[in-house]
C-alpha cells in the first residue's frame, strides 16, 4: 500500500493525497494483475528493483498515460526490504516521437524501395549498409543480403572509378552527375 506520495504524482494522476494514501501501488495501473505479481516479487525479493520498467497507469478520470517507472529498496535496520520508492515519469511525448520516427521510417523505407532509380549507401570503406530493389536488379543479386555482402568497389568495372568517386566525396562530402561503369553479378 502507498505510504506517501509527491504533489507531482497527485497530479499527474488527479488524487488528492487523502485518496491516494492506503491505496494498493497497482491499483492505478492497467495491467493491475502484472503489475500486483510484479511489486509482490519485489518485496518478496525474488525480483530486483526496476531501472526502466514501461507501465500504462490510470488517472482517476479514467484516461491514461504510459509512464516509465524506476525503483529502489529501502531496507530496514537489518537489512530486510521494508518498502519500495519509485519514481513515476510521464512518457507520453516520447512515445508520440517514437510513432513518429516509426511513421517516418516507413516513409523513407516506403520510398526508398519503391523508386525504379537504384539507390544505396555504403560506409567510407565502401560496405555496403543498404540498397534498395533497383540497384539489385540493375546488378543482377538475388537478394539485399547478398548485395551487401560485398564491397562496393567490387561494383565498379573500373576500380579507379571507384578512386575517384571516393576522392571527390571526401572532399565535397556529395557527389552529383558521376558516370561510371558498373559490373553486374
Amino acid at each position: 500500500r502507498i505510504i506517501s506520495v509527491n504533489r507531482t504524482e497527485l497530479e499527474m494522476l488527479g488524487y488528492t493525497l487523502e485518496e491516494r494514501i492506503g491505496q494498493f501501488v497497482w491499483s492505478s495501473i492497467t495491467e493491475e494483475d502484472k503489475s500486483r505479481q510484479t511489486v509482490l516479487d519485489k518485496l518478496a525479493g525474488v525480483i530486483p528493483p526496476s531501472r526502466s520498467l514501461e507501465r500504462t497507469y490510470r488517472r482517476k478520470d479514467g484516461t491514461t498515460f504510459p509512464a516509465l517507472i524506476q525503483d529502489q529498496f529501502l531496507r530496514d535496520k537489518d537489512g530486510r526490504i521494508a518498502s519500495i520508492r519509485s519514481t513515476i515519469q510521464d512518457i507520453t511525448e516520447h512515445k508520440r516521437a517514437e510513432e513518429d520516427l516509426r511513421k517516418s521510417d516507413e516513409r523513407y523505407r516506403s520510398l526508398f524501395n519503391g523508386l525504379p532509380i537504384a539507390l544505396f549507401r555504403t560506409t567510407p570503406e565502401g560496405q555496403i549498409v543498404d540498397s534498395n530493389p533497383a540497384l539489385m536488379e540493375m546488378l543482377g543479386y538475388p537478394n539485399r543480403e547478398s548485395l551487401m555482402a560485398i564491397n562496393a568497389a567490387e561494383t565498379y568495372a573500373n576500380p579507379e572509378d571507384r578512386i575517384k568517386w571516393k576522392t571527390s566525396m571526401d572532399l565535397e562530402g556529395i557527389v552529383r552527375n558521376y558516370e561510371k561503369q558498373l559490373r553486374r553479378l
